[in-house]
């Protein structure tokens, strides 16, 4: 009797699971769900490839290049589950959309016992493949916590910095960046230009003189240890008209200005989050830095899926951001759920359209 019923569970269960799958595909259309399959299947296929320590096959390589005035922007990618010693994720990433890649984004905190030494695990990769490393360099020890996120820690405040309280810790990192012989992107302090006393995520944000001495401070330590293969980013929040500029460290201390694009959309991270507009994100932003003499990169990008088109939303700021002839990279955000916003993918893969569109963009603009 109870193999009879067991097998009359276990059979309605298979017809449920099968009616719900023609459902489904119905729903997205058979190209759709195909799209999801491959994209799985691939990801098991890296895992096999970290594992062995494999690198996948990918395009021609090019060299790191300056900053040139050419109108190009170079593409490039965050995303923390790249495998230094096989940068399987980041090679698996170009055959994907076709595209080489120009930069990858990685970060570094200055009180986490892993993260505060360089990243010399990664320098091999970036070597081998021409990628120019993009280092966001965040002095605090590492809180994502709801609750604390953003308090200050005086251990790594501006004040200590600046009264040179860590200088030694500075000064190798400029050797340690300086012995790659590899040219090097360093984005100190990312995000802190918020209305002055308001912090909102960081502790560093909110304080525009701090910022600057300190961010003046680290620059004077590196170039007096020669470490010129380094270029310094300055990366506001261009938000707010009457504050970004008070946190601009001077002509002579920033080579880009960096901007984070990133479209919440809804339901993910704070409740009044909504699906924001690329003229919102990016535009508005780009027109109050757009007067500094400096070339620009988006150095975060990326939107949910929830509250808009997404395959539209990428089209359009594509199209926008490559056709200011300041700009000269773009680095996309390949999470699938942000530590910060779970539930927010990122990545250009989310469904078929989206990456169909992705590519199309940059296989047609002014992309390196």
């Amino acid at each position: 009797m109870f193999i009879r019923v067991f097998k009359l569970v276990l059979a309605t269960i298979v017809i449920l699971l099968f009616v719900g799958a023609l459902f489904y595909v119905r729903s997205v259309g058979v190209k759709e769900v195909m799209f999801q399959v491959e994209t799985r299947m691939s990801r098991v296929k890296l895992l096999v490839y970290d594992l062995l320590q494999i690198q996948p096959k990918s395009g021609n390589f090019v060299s790191q290049y300056e900053f040139v005035n050419d109108n190009r922007v170079g593409l490039g990618i965050y995303d923390p589950s790249n495998n230094p010693k096989s940068f399987a994720s980041v090679l698996a990433f170009e055959d994907m959309i076709g595209h080489k890649l120009n930069y990858n984004l990685v970060f570094r905190a200055w009180g986490d016992k892993y993260e505060s030494i360089f990243p010399f695990e990664y320098v091999e990769g970036w070597q081998k493949t021409g990628i120019t490393p993009v280092i966001t360099w965040e002095p605090w020890a590492r809180d994502l916590n709801k609750v604390t996120r953003g308090k200050k820690q005086e251990k790594y405040s501006f004040k200590t910095i600046i009264e040179g309280k860590h200088d030694d810790y500075i000064r190798q990192w400029a050797k340690d960046s300086k012995s790659t012989n590899i040219r090097l992107i360093l984005r100190f302090a990312h995000e802190q230009s918020t209305p002055v006393g308001d912090v909102y995520a960081y502790p560093w944000q909110g304080d525009p003189e701090g910022f600057k001495e300190a961010y003046q401070h680290v620059v004077r330590l590196f170039r007096e240890e020669e470490a010129f293969n380094v270029e310094f980013m300055w990366s506001p929040l261009a938000y707010w008209p009457d504050v970004v500029s008070l946190y601009y460290p001077g002509d002579g201390f920033v080579d880009v200005i960096g901007l984070s694009i990133l479209n919440h959309g809804i339901g993910v991270g704070e409740p009044a989050n909504r699906w924001k507009s690329c003229d919102e994100l990016f535009v508005a932003q780009f027109d109050q830095i757009s007067k500094y003499p400096k070339k620009v990169m988006v150095a975060e990008f990326g939107s949910a899926e929830r509250g808009g088109n997404k395959a539209e939303w990428l089209s359009d700021c594509l199209r926008k951001i490559q056709a200011r002839e300041k700009v000269v990279g773009l680095i996309l955000l390949e999470v699938e759920s942000d530590t910060h916003y779970p539930g927010a993918n990122w990545g250009v893969d989310t469904s078929l359209r989206t990456l169909e569109s992705f590519k199309y963009e940059v296989s047609v603009g002014n992309f390196k």
